[in-house]
């Protein structure tokens, strides 16, 4: 189905203004405060797991350099932990280097290379991986333009962020910022364009890691 989008009056912009409010915000998933200041053992022991091939822990790891809990920060140390995890299917991994490769974060800034890692993660059934989709769609970056990819995966997003690294005092706040953020996407479409978002929504099934 095309995705010309209606004259509504609304401007374009609103759609990136959303966006730049979305992607910090949600974009980004700090790790557990389990390993914060004066958790050294902590840290030594996710190290050793780490070291050891520990999918889970490579990706902790990295997400913890990536934001500079309890170790300082350090994106080539993020970028090599993150790379090993995510290159063996680990969501949290993945999702993080898109988030480098969006932001230009200790790498050159690439929207496709963002979108590739962000699509991994999102197909995953990751909520910020999938608000990232929609917000590439939305805007063009990385992806073509696509308001009604950009709905449906806004709208997994919303039933998904609950997943967001186990941040559930966060999660409402996600889930309804994912909620504005489609909303957003929908008004520059038809409701056909809306209704083939949605069903697209309902048939999605998350790709399984082996």
């Amino acid at each position: 189905m095309g995705n010309q989008v209606r004259n509504t009056g609304v401007s374009l912009p609103r759609i990136l203004l959303g966006a730049l409010l979305v992607a910090p915000l949600l974009l980004m998933v700090p790790a557990s405060a389990d390993y914060g200041p004066g958790q050294d053992a902590r840290l030594d022991a996710l190290q050793q797991a780490a070291d050891q091939g520990s999918v889970h822990d490579q990706a902790l790891l990295g997400n913890l350099y990536l934001h500079g809990t309890g170790v300082p920060r350090d994106y080539e140390k993020a970028l090599l932990w993150s790379g090993r995890a995510a290159r063996r299917g680990g969501v949290l991994a993945q999702h993080d280097l898109g988030h480098m490769y969006y932001h230009g974060l200790g790498v050159p800034r690439d929207y496709q290379r963002a979108a590739h890692w962000h699509r991994l993660a999102a197909e995953q059934g990751f909520g910020p991986s999938q608000l990232g989709m929609s917000v590439l769609y939305a805007t063009g970056k990385g992806v073509s333009k696509d308001y009604v990819l950009a709905h449906k995966w806004s709208d997994l997003a919303a039933a998904h962020m609950t997943r967001a690294n186990g941040a559930v005092e966060r999660a409402s706040e996600r889930r309804d910022a994912a909620i504005r953020y489609r909303d957003a996407v929908a008004v520059h479409m038809t409701s056909e364009q809306i209704a083939e978002a949605r069903r697209l929504a309902e048939e999605w099934q998350p790709r399984v890691v082996q």
